[in-house]
């Protein structure tokens, strides 16, 4: 009986994830309009804020992170980040801002293709007029992750709960496998950091030759009645990874916008 019983725990799981991570598109968070109140920050910042005017009192905010080219994709004016494809509100007035409180009008959004929220396709590129100074962190669009496989108990680093833009939480990765219904061998990344809503887009970093390397970006959590990585009811936070497949697709929407 009790063997029966596990069996059922784990499969509903598997299709509680399944079901659930379309939920994920919630992960933006609806705000009344407001400044970070972060203005005098002097560290890095490993993310920037993703905001999208709907109304005249409310906003949606995320994060993003700005990328680091090499010469033949460099544009004078323009920097380019990744954000999750859920915080682009379609047919709003959208920016990004830093944590010195400056605001850059977004100019163009490229969707990942077959973008569906919630899912591996859940990002977005968009362009903005550039940022002067070293303040933020540029994150090498070539620097990707190679093997998936070496990601189990990853230590990895995340911004606090509060959402300040440097890296200093520290936390772990796990990569769950399970098959269900036609979708088989589906496979998920998720971390253990304490994350809190509108920090979708956030980075997800490894230590790498003394630096902040990118793994992929938070997307978002969901609750699930057996957790594949404890066993227990619990929520999981999920990844975006980036990958060469990534870089790559990247590569070819900056290429598309010159």
């Amino acid at each position: 009986m009790r063997k029966k019983l596990k069996f059922i725990l784990k499969s509903a799981a598997a299709v509680t994830i399944l079901l659930a991570t379309s939920s994920l598109s919630k992960a933006a968070t609806v705000t009344p309009k407001f400044e970070s109140g972060i203005t005098n920050h002097t560290g890095t910042n490993h993310a920037v804020f993703f905001k999208c005017e709907l109304n005249a009192r409310w906003e949606a905010r995320s994060k993003g992170i700005v990328l680091k080219l090499p010469n033949h994709l460099t544009h004078e004016a323009r920097d380019f980040a990744i954000v999750t494809g859920h915080g682009v509100k379609s047919g709003k007035k959208c920016f990004i801002q830093d944590f010195k409180g400056k605001s850059r009008k977004i100019m163009s959004i490229s969707f990942a293709d077959n973008y569906e929220a919630g899912t591996d396709t859940d990002w977005a590129l968009v362009s903005f007029k550039k940022f002067k100074g070293d303040h933020i962190k540029r994150y090498d669009i070539n620097d990707y992750l190679e093997d998936i496989t070496l990601l189990d108990d990853t230590p990895v680093s995340f911004a606090e709960a509060r959402g300040l833009p440097s890296n200093t939480q520290k936390c772990r990765l796990d990569l769950i496998k399970f098959k269900s219904g036609t979708q088989s061998n589906n496979r998920y990344v998720s971390h253990d950091c304490h994350a809190i809503p509108g920090q979708s887009g956030s980075p997800i970093t490894r230590m790498n030759n003394g630096g902040h390397s990118l793994v992929g970006i938070h997307l978002g959590s969901i609750w699930t009645l057996y957790s594949p990585v404890t066993g227990k009811p619990g929520r999981l936070n999920f990844i975006k990874l980036y990958d060469q497949n990534m870089a790559t697709e990247i590569k070819r929407k900056i290429q598309q916008t010159q």
